[in-house]
């Protein structure tokens, strides 16, 4: 196809893997390496962004949305490995990079060490957390999205998770608008997502500066009215608009989407610990008999 040779790969009668491999690559689109005399970064290493890559992903996505008919869940672009292979000699010795890959590490869950307290305590509280219950399952929803980096999913969440409690019934833009800036509550999660920012956005220095433009040089009411029309972007599609949003660039609304799980965590997280920890139900779990797995009963001995 063209100067493209598409390779599909089979395991165990599968398809598990698609290699495409590209002629007359530009040379000026090489990756090199610059070494560092100072510091302790030894060297930076540059992969130029081909001049047919946005085509080719395009044409990827395409095969992979007719695929999905007869089962294919996904053909992963951004997690991949790219190779150069040299014709010749000459192409060889120009060649500083042969392959590098884009690997996801799969994280362990976030609830592996929850302590034994806030399960009896969350029992015990269940009358009063049960009028939380739908918005605290779009939160737990919104987090699992962020996971696995399903970040148009997580906005979608985070926003039910805002528009429950804070809209009191209006879904017009406008009057969300109004009806978020009404609450201290909203602001002061906005106010704290600000001054503690995400370790994910300040480790990445483009996600840091977005974040500076879209988030730290706005006021609360302006923050507001951003994830209001966001979510209103989102929610409809069109082929008319060029910029309209893909369904598989995610990463696109990563930093939105860690900036509405930083609101909604503060708030959640506020909420919950006021009805586990307010004073009558302190009272009750003192005075409720725990037990282990060995029948042995648990003194608490908190510090």
């Amino acid at each position: 196809m063209g100067n493209r040779a598409y390779e599909f790969k089979l395991k165990e009668g599968v398809l598990s893997e698609l290699s495409v491999t590209v002629s007359d690559f530009p040379e000026n689109c090489m990756p090199s390496i610059a070494p560092h005399k100072e510091g302790k970064i030894k060297a930076s290493i540059s992969v130029p962004c081909g001049p047919f890559w946005d085509n080719l992903v395009s044409d990827i996505r395409t095969i992979e949305g007719a695929l999905c008919m007869w089962g294919v869940a996904e053909i992963s672009v951004e997690y991949c490995k790219i190779e150069w292979i040299p014709e010749t000699e000459s192409e060889k010795e120009k060649i500083e990079i042969f392959s590098f890959s884009i690997t996801r590490e799969e994280k362990p869950p976030e609830n592996l060490t929850m302590r034994t307290d806030l399960f009896v305590r969350s029992v015990l509280a269940v009358a009063d957390l049960r009028e939380s219950e739908t918005p605290m399952n779009f939160y737990r929803r919104g987090k699992l999205d962020v996971l696995e980096e399903r970040y148009i999913d997580a906005i979608y969440d985070f926003y039910f998770f805002l528009e429950t409690p804070f809209a009191q019934g209006k879904f017009r833009e406008d009057d969300v608008i109004r009806k978020f800036s009404l609450s201290k509550e909203l602001f002061k999660a906005i106010d704290e997502v600000r001054t503690d920012i995400d370790p994910r956005i300040r480790s990445q220095p483009n996600l840091l500066k977005e974040f500076g433009e879209k988030y730290l040089k706005r006021s609360g009411n302006e923050i507001i009215k951003h994830i209001v029309k966001l979510r209103g972007f989102l929610h409809h599609h069109t082929q008319k608009r060029k910029d309209i949003w893909h369904p598989s660039n995610q990463k696109e609304y990563m930093l939105d989407a860690l900036t509405l799980y930083g609101i909604c965590h503060s708030i959640a997280s506020n909420r919950t610990i006021g009805v586990l920890f307010k004073p009558e139900r302190v009272e009750e779990f003192l005075k409720t008999e725990v037990r282990s797995s060995g029948g042995k009963k648990i003194r608490w001995n908190f510090k």
